[in-house]
């Protein structure tokens, strides 16, 4: 079980096989030896699970380093409110 892992998550995953917890969803790093994180990281992405292995042989586990190689950026909530562009300014 990874240390970030309690008791009942662990549960869930060995049960299904299929659950990858909140923490490793937000972890900066992407787990390439898991095929469920490697499922999550590609769609994501956006990208196939081959070229995301081929951008982890180029520049590493780094999902920062990972989304600059294949050029998907972060989604951003701090974004452009939505309406603001239809604001007139009088």
């Amino acid at each position: 079980m990874p240390p970030h892992e309690d008791g009942r998550a662990a549960a869930v995953r060995a049960a299904t096989g299929d659950v990858m917890s909140q923490s490793d969803r937000t972890l900066s790093t992407i787990n390439d030896r898991d095929p469920f994180a490697m499922r999550y990281w590609s769609k994501q992405l956006r990208i196939s699970e081959r070229d995301l292995r081929e951008a982890i042989a180029a520049v590493g586990t780094s999902t920062q380093a990972v989304r600059q190689y294949t050029n998907r950026p972060q989604a951003s909530h701090s974004a452009k409110p939505r309406g603001a562009s239809r604001r007139r300014s009088d």
